[in-house]
C-alpha cells in the first residue's frame, strides 16, 4: 500500500495494459499515462507518424499565377440569381417573420421554371427539409402560393420537382448520406433548404473546443454536398435581438456559423408588409434589398435596392403628390406654384412649396423637413431650385 507497482519492460506486462498505480492520488489513471510519463512510443506508433509525414505531399495542391489565370472554371450557378448562389447559405430572421415563406416561395419558383421573389429563375429539382413546420402548415401555404392558370381560372398543378420532407436525420444519424443519395437520384437538383439548422445539429458533447468552433462545424459538413454537387444549400437559422450596422453580427450564435458558410442571407427590420433582405459572401457582393409580402398569395417579392425603394407609405404619398403637381401637367397645376426654366429641355416646370405638400398630403410638417423630403433628394426623385421650392425630376 502506498507503493507504485508497475512490470519491467522485459516483463511485457506493462505493453499488455497490466500496468497498475496504487497511489491513491492516481485511481483511475491507465496505463498510457504510465507510458507516456516515461515517454514511452511504440514502434507502431513511430511507423505511423513517420508514414503520415512521408505522405504529406498527398495534402498539397497549387499552381502559379499564371497558369490560374489561364485556367477555364464553368460559369458560377445560381438558384436565384444575384441572391442565391450555389453554396452553403446561411439565411438568418427573427421567429415568425416571414423567412419560411419566403424560403418554400424560392424552391417552388426553381421547381416551376418560372419567377422566384419576381427574378426568373432556372427551372430545377428542390428539397425543401421543413423540419419546424407540419405537412398541414406546408400544404396550406402551396395552396396559396401557387399562381393561377389564366385559362382555367384554377391554381396550377404543384411541380413534381419540389420535393418535401418534414423528417430527417441530425449530422452524425444519416443527415449528410440522405443528402447524397437524394442528390444522386435527383442530379437536377438546383437548391436544397434545410429549415432549421437546429433540427439537424448534432448534440455537442465537446467541452474542450471553442464556441466558434462548434458553431463552424455544424456548417463545414454541408459544404462537401455543394462541393460535390454544385448546388445552393440555404440553411435557415434565427438572428438576435440586439440591433447591429453589420447584418453578420445579427446570426445567431458566433461569427463560426456565418464563417463556416460561403454566403449568407439576413431578413431584419420588418415593418408591416416590408422587410430589409441583407446578402453578401464570398462570390455575391454584400448588399440591402427591400421585399415586400403579399399576403393574399403568401409570396414574398424584391422590390429593389433598399436605398432606391421608399419605405413608408408617407413617402409614397408625397413623392406622387409632387409628381402629379409638377411633373404630370405642370401647365395647369392645381397648387399655383412657382415656375422656373429648366435647363434640361427649356420647359417651364412649376414648383410646390413646402407648405403646398402638407396641405396636399397631410404629412406632419417636421417629418416632411427632417427625413422625407431629404430621402427623396438622396434616391434623385425630387430636388428643389431654392429654399423650400421642390419638383419631380
Amino acid at each position: 500500500k502506498g507503493e507504485c507497482v508497475y512490470f519491467l519492460p522485459n516483463t511485457g506486462g506493462y505493453l499488455n495494459g497490466h500496468f497498475k498505480c496504487l497511489h491513491t492520488s492516481c485511481t483511475g489513471r491507465r496505463n498510457a499515462d504510465f507510458l507516456k510519463a516515461f515517454e514511452y512510443e511504440s514502434e507502431t506508433k513511430k511507423k505511423k507518424e513517420k508514414a503520415k509525414t512521408d505522405d504529406y505531399h498527398k495534402l498539397i495542391d497549387g499552381t502559379t499565377a499564371n497558369f490560374l489565370l489561364n485556367m477555364k472554371f464553368p460559369e458560377l450557378k445560381w438558384a436565384v440569381k444575384g441572391l442565391l448562389p450555389e453554396g452553403v447559405t446561411v439565411f438568418g430572421g427573427k421567429p415568425k417573420s416571414g423567412k419560411s415563406v419566403l424560403a418554400l416561395n424560392i424552391c417552388l419558383g426553381v421547381a416551376l421554371g418560372g419567377k422566384a421573389l419576381g427574378i426568373d429563375v432556372e427551372q430545377g429539382d428542390a428539397l425543401y427539409l421543413h423540419l419546424e413546420d407540419g405537412q398541414r402548415r406546408v400544404k396550406d401555404r402551396l395552396e396559396k402560393m401557387l399562381p393561377m392558370d389564366n385559362f382555367s381560372g384554377t391554381r396550377t398543378e404543384a411541380p413534381e420537382a419540389l420535393h418535401l420532407y418534414h423528417r430527417w436525420p441530425k449530422v452524425g444519424d444519416g443527415c449528410l448520406r440522405g443528402l447524397h443519395d437524394f442528390l444522386k437520384d435527383y442530379p437536377k437538383t438546383r437548391l436544397v433548404v434545410i429549415d432549421t439548422l437546429k433540427k439537424v445539429q448534432p448534440d455537442n458533447n465537446d467541452r474542450f473546443k471553442t464556441l466558434y468552433d462548434v458553431d463552424y462545424e455544424k456548417i463545414a459538413p454541408f459544404r462537401e454536398i455543394y462541393e460535390q454537387y454544385n448546388v445552393a444549400v440555404m440553411i435557415i437559422t434565427h438572428i438576435r435581438k440586439m440591433k447591429s450596422d453589420d447584418p453578420v453580427d445579427l446570426i445567431s450564435g458566433t461569427l463560426g456559423v456565418s464563417g463556416g458558410a460561403d454566403s449568407f442571407m439576413v431578413m431584419h427590420e420588418r415593418k408591416g408588409r416590408k422587410a430589409n433582405l441583407s446578402v453578401g459572401g464570398r462570390d455575391i457582393d454584400q448588399e440591402q434589398y427591400t421585399v415586400e409580402y403579399s399576403p393574399e398569395i403568401w409570396t414574398w417579392n424584391l422590390l429593389g435596392k433598399s436605398s432606391q425603394v421608399l419605405q413608408s407609405e408617407d413617402q409614397q404619398k408625397v413623392l406622387d403628390f409632387i409628381i402629379s403637381e409638377t411633373l404630370c401637367s405642370p401647365s395647369i397645376p392645381s397648387i399655383p406654384g412657382d415656375t422656373f426654366e429648366d435647363t434640361s429641355d427649356g420647359e417651364k416646370r412649376t414648383t410646390v412649396t413646402l407648405q403646398d405638400i402638407v396641405d396636399g398630403t397631410g404629412v406632419n410638417k417636421n417629418n416632411l423637413k427632417a427625413k422625407i423630403l431629404p430621402k427623396l433628394q438622396a434616391l434623385g426623385l425630387i430636388d428643389k431650385v431654392k429654399r423650400g421650392q421642390y419638383y419631380a425630376l
